[in-house]
Parts: structure tokens; C-alpha cells; sequence
């Protein structure tokens, strides 16, 4: 779905006309400090630790406030993201 051509024939191929994206490209907030993100991020996604050892967690997490470390700023911890706004019709 990164492709502007692939979507628009997408869109277009299930009935939709005037097919019109946007780039929008904004940082990502996931906290004021490492912490907070961390937990953030952990509340939503920490299903994928499942099935982890407990060392592998600790590893994983580690991994995790590193990373997040590299994106704390003044603003907090942000992130680049990019997402598409499609406009279109049906007929």
C-alpha cells in the first residue's frame, strides 16, 4: 500500500472515481521520556513477547530503550512516520 499507483488501481478497480492521495508525513509521539514510551509501546504491542524466555524479554526490552533512547528529544521520545490521505467518490 506505498505505492500511489497500486492504491488508486486498487480504489479505482472497487468503484471508486476521483482517486486523490496526499503524502503526510508528521513524528510519531510514544512518550515524554524512554520510560513512558516504553511503556506505552509495551501495553500495546507486548503480546509479541509472549513465548519469550525471561532473559529473551529482558534482551527484547533492552533493544527497545535503546532505540527509543536515539528518538528522546526535548519533545519527548518521537518517531518519523508517513501515511497516505486518499480522498475518493463513489460515482
Amino acid at each position: 500500500m506505498s505505492d500511489p499507483v497500486v492504491v488508486r488501481g486498487l480504489l479505482t478497480s472497487a468503484g471508486f472515481a476521483d482517486v486523490q492521495l496526499r503524502d503526510l508525513r508528521e513524528p510519531m509521539y510514544f512518550g515524554r521520556d524512554v520510560e513512558d514510551a516504553c511503556e506505552f509501546v509495551s501495553a500495546q504491542f507486548g503480546g509479541m513477547l509472549n513465548g519469550l524466555d525471561e532473559d529473551e524479554r529482558a534482551r527484547a526490552l533492552d533493544a527497545l530503550r535503546s532505540d527509543m533512547s536515539d528518538h528522546h528529544s526535548s519533545r519527548g521520545v518521537c518517531y518519523d512516520s508517513a501515511a497516505w490521505l486518499i480522498e475518493a467518490r463513489l460515482p
